[in-house]
């Protein structure tokens, strides 16, 4: 016990448990209170139900009976009695009781949004109803009055009216010059016609794919295993990831004396190699990298796309094809196609295919090639496709029409080196050298007869050097040729 008198703190448990029991308290006493409320209210129900049963069991009078009896009889309707639960004012939170106030101070916020939400729905049904639109974009209103059209449209939603004055897909698509480019989010522009127009112009950078993901840029691509680097092809064909292999193992099998020797006295050029090498693998061999186009923008999942080769033309069927399709490969030629392909049946019934108009295909528009006979029996080229009139029907079959000359698609290549004279400029200049050279001698053999073996008076007005001078290099012909 203190000297001064004053109680001894409580530890936390005491305080914890102390906290507990004022809760307990306070919650008891708001059940109570609440209990004593809807004690209430089922009383004032009772009540008003009782005072309905005497209302409706009263005798009726004598000139009530009278009129009755002339008049039809009518059906009473019961009364209608809305019953509103009006709490009962919760008590002010007590200073002394902390437990109270917190339970008080929930229950008031409780209290506001249910007056919130009443308000709001009493906001909804005071408000204009509006029925859904028709086909045509109409909106027909259940409370007709004589309010103008421009009233009613300013009471429709904007959205509403967006979804009324949007294309279908197919609607743009029957508008617009490509549907090919027309995708299902166009219709929803500002100017879907324009928009269209403008992907399907030449060289138009479309947007990129993600732009509509909802998720992140590149976050589809977390988790994967990203590949490790590969070096191209012409520099591995150098030997320099086996010269790298055999450093690494021979640095793991040292010791750790040798190591801290070739920290201090490191080696040099061990990786080294030769020059010819490296001008075969990077002059030589390099390759080019795979490249965009023009116009070609990156997107997630772009680089596990398949895409066909450049190098694959249509019409050309290789060895590994023929090999692929069971088609017999000539050992002397394997490029060889004296065997007819198994889709030349189908092209000479239906035709040659629309998307490649200038394609020559022997058997269906071009000529068989050498040792290919018609027939049906396996190695043979099937029915030559002709009308009634034996005339063909998608080319020269039989190569009987005169073949056009065919205009080059490119202009032939020359290899000249930038800055080269060309040949009949050269002999010109040559030409004129001679001649300038002829005239020199002519004049001196003149200045030599008028005036002796001295040289020609220089003419007056101009100023002259005191001394002649050569501009020529000094030294003979030989030594400045060599």
């Amino acid at each position: 016990m203190n000297v001064d008198g004053a109680s001894k703190p409580l530890s936390a448990s005491a305080l914890k448990n102390r906290k507990k029991h004022e809760r307990r308290r306070a919650r008891l006493k708001i059940e109570a209170i609440e209990a004593a409320a809807d004690a209430q209210l089922k009383s004032l129900a009772l009540a008003s139900e009782k005072e309905q049963q005497q209302q409706q069991q009263q005798p009726q009078t004598v000139a009530e009976e009278s009129v009755s009896a002339e008049q039809p009889p009518q059906v009473e309707t019961p009364l209608e009695v809305t019953v509103e639960y009006v709490p009962e004012e919760l008590p002010t939170p007590d200073a002394v009781d902390p437990a109270l106030s917190e339970m008080l101070e929930v229950m008031n916020r409780f209290k506001q949004l249910a007056e919130k939400s009443a308000g709001l729905h009493a906001d909804d049904e005071e408000a204009p109803r509006i029925s859904r639109f028709d086909e045509v974009g109409q909106d027909t209103r259940e409370d007709e009055g004589d309010e103008n059209d421009e009233d009613e449209e300013n009471q429709i939603s904007r959205k509403r009216l967006r979804r009324v004055r949007q294309l279908s897909v197919a609607d743009l698509k029957r508008l617009v010059n490509q549907p090919d480019v027309v995708e299902w989010v166009d219709v929803t522009a500002a100017d879907p016609t324009l928009l269209v127009t403008l992907k399907a112009t030449k060289n138009a950078v479309p947007v990129p794919r993600h732009w509509a993901q909802k998720r992140k840029y590149l976050q589809n691509k977390r988790g994967l295993e990203k590949p490790a680097f590969e070096l191209p092809k012409y520099i591995r064909d150098t030997g320099i990831v086996e010269m790298r292999e055999d450093l690494r193992e021979r640095e793991a099998n040292q010791s750790l004396s040798q190591k801290m020797r070739d920290r201090m006295r490191p080696k040099l050029d061990r990786n080294k190699l030769p020059y010819e090498l490296l001008h075969a693998a990077f002059i030589v061999h390099q390759t080019r990298p795979p490249l965009t186009q023009h116009g070609d923008v990156y997107y997630e999942g772009k680089e596990f796309e398949v895409t066909m080769p450049k190098d694959i033309r249509p019409g050309y069927i290789s060895p590994r094809l023929r090999e692929a399709l069971g088609m017999p490969l000539e050992p002397h030629d394997p490029s060889d196609i004296s065997f007819p392909p198994p889709w030349l049946y189908a092209m000479q019934t239906h035709g040659p295919p629309p998307s490649y108009p200038s394609l020559k295909i022997p058997g269906v528009n071009a000529p068989l090639p050498e040792r290919a006979k018609w027939g049906v029996l396996p190695g043979l080229w099937g029915q030559p496709p002709v009308d009634s009139m034996t005339r063909p029907l998608y080319g020269d079959i039989f190569g009987v029409l005169p073949t056009s000359r065919a205009r080059p698609r490119f202009l032939p290549y020359t290899t000249r080196v930038w800055g080269e004279i060309e040949q009949d400029l050269q002999a010109n200049f040559e030409n004129q050298d001679e001649i300038v050279e002829g005239q020199d001698a002519e004049h001196d053999y003149i200045d030599a007869d008028v005036f002796g073996d001295e040289a020609a008076p220089d003419a007056g007005g101009l100023e002259t050097p005191a001394a002649p001078f050569d501009l020529r290099k000094s030294g003979t012909a030989s030594t400045v040729r060599n």
